[in-house]
């Protein structure tokens, strides 16, 4: 019990790296607009540089958390 904020900012920030990625790839991209049901209301160009941008955030978020459970951890 002594660890486990740390390790729920490590889960987070594994989360946010790999949503990262696969934003990045050009991936999971209906998951980024709330669109599941493959409707195309944008244009594929307009998805793919939302999601680089977004992918840039959650990798900085990731770098935020693992910053966070490594102070975590040595503090406790």
């Amino acid at each position: 019990m002594k660890y486990f904020g740390s390790l729920f900012f490590l889960f987070f920030a594994l989360f946010c790296v790999i949503f990262g990625v696969q934003f990045r790839r050009g991936k999971w991209l209906e998951a980024l607009s709330g669109n599941t049901f493959k409707d195309n209301r944008f244009s594929p160009e307009f998805a793919i540089t939302q999601g680089k941008k977004t992918s840039n955030i959650l990798f900085l978020a990731s770098l935020f958390f693992l910053l966070l459970a490594i102070y975590l951890f040595y503090r406790v």
